[in-house]
């Protein structure tokens, strides 16, 4: 998990982002390092990402028939801080694809042979 703040002039940061191979992860930071689930975007529900300077910005993919989600911003520390995000969430992204195509199933636990496995029980 990596700290961030909601807005430009809070401090300490209130926010933290965790990458994996299923998407991004937002907590928020409560009292002695523990965190409570926001939201989670999984790669498919990101439409782009971005970054400026310090800010880092999820763009959520529009579902059909509703309105287009906001924008979540997120400020980081330092502006190598938000390139290092990016680069880190198109390294997971790419990895997750390329596992998916090597082995035939997606990353998200759904593959046949665990289905097959949870069947024979």
């Amino acid at each position: 998990f990596y700290r961030a703040r909601a807005s430009k002039n809070e401090d300490p940061p209130s926010m933290c982002i965790g990458i994996n191979l299923r998407g991004i992860w937002l907590t928020k930071r409560l009292r002695d390092n523990e965190r409570r689930k926001l939201d989670r975007f999984s790669w498919q529900g990101i439409e782009n990402l971005l970054f400026k300077k310090q800010r880092f910005t999820i763009v959520p993919r529009p579902k059909k028939n509703q309105a287009p989600p906001k924008d979540i911003v997120l400020w980081m520390d330092h502006y190598r801080m938000s390139k290092y995000i990016v680069q880190l969430c198109e390294d997971f992204h790419r990895f997750s694809v390329q596992l998916r195509q090597r082995h035939g199933s997606d990353v998200h636990g759904t593959s046949q042979r665990k289905q097959a496995l949870e069947r024979s029980l």
